[in-house]
């Protein structure tokens, strides 16, 4: 780290998995401030855990050209993400933000969403089992409304629910620029279908929908079906573990005959 911040043309810094703890946070943080061309800043899957992410995200606050910043799995929590959305709520060029796999909470949710509302450009954000509920869902679906270039949403392995997930869609059905949403294991039943089928019907360019390990029941999965038929853009629709029992599946199946995008099982 010491001999990069000599590098002023540095533009991608990968630094994933390498057990890398907060005792080395000040050097990536003088790595950051050296760098004013750094675009691309890779730190997924190490242990910054909280004070070394408040100690990068100070240096983000002077950083306004970074268009990729990855923290997943970094023992994250609540307690930093105010600090985290300080640092880039004046990053307008920022359009992947990866935070999947920390404890951020609804509290965390709730005050990174202040930057979101800032990030008029960012086209993937992944917020995959970060323990986000309805109430955290509520507050990002509104700061959703401005990301007007968002191609990727990951919000799989969440605590959603029907309620949550109902008012991220309301959001997403009017981003035209969507291609991949993750709903994946968050407890949303068929009530949330119509909205499921609103963000089908939609978004055109929609290739990827996850809905696996929810509580659709058939009921729910067969509205999403009849959405897929009339959609040209998507490539899989995954709906498999969704308390489905053997004699639906079977009537699914032949719902689906013609429908390869489909994943039942």
């Amino acid at each position: 780290l010491n001999s990069l911040q000599c590098i002023s043309t540095l533009r991608i810094l990968d630094l994933s998995f390498n057990n890398i703890t907060s005792a080395s946070a000040n050097g990536i943080a003088a790595v950051i401030t050296c760098n004013h061309l750094l675009e691309q800043l890779w730190l997924d899957g190490n242990d910054l855990l909280n004070t070394g992410v408040v100690t990068i995200a100070g240096a983000l606050k002077k950083h306004s050209r970074l268009r990729l910043l990855g923290l997943s799995s970094n023992g994250i929590t609540d307690g930093a993400a105010e600090e985290l959305s300080a640092g880039l709520i004046n990053n307008t060029c920022l359009e992947c933000l990866f935070l999947s796999n920390n404890w951020l909470q609804s509290k965390g949710i709730c005050q990174l969403t202040e930057s979101l509302n800032s990030l008029v450009y960012i086209s993937s954000l992944d917020l995959m089992n970060c323990n986000m509920t309805a109430e955290a869902a509520d507050r990002m679906a509104h700061s959703l409304s401005g990301c007007t270039n968002l191609q990727e949403l990951y919000l799989g392995s969440n605590n959603l629910e029907t309620e949550g997930a109902m008012k991220v869609l309301k959001e997403l059905k009017n981003i035209s620029t969507l291609k991949v949403l993750t709903l994946s294991n968050n407890h949303i039943t068929a009530e949330a279908a119509s909205d499921v089928c609103d963000v089908i019907n939609q978004c055109d360019a929609l290739a990827i929908l996850l809905l696996n390990g929810n509580d659709l029941h058939a009921i729910g999965v067969v509205q999403v079906i009849e959405s897929v038929k009339k959609s040209t853009s998507l490539q899989l629709l995954a709906v498999c573990d969704n308390k489905i029992d053997e004699q639906e599946i079977e009537e699914l199946e032949f719902r689906c005959k013609n429908l390869t995008c489909v994943c039942l099982f």
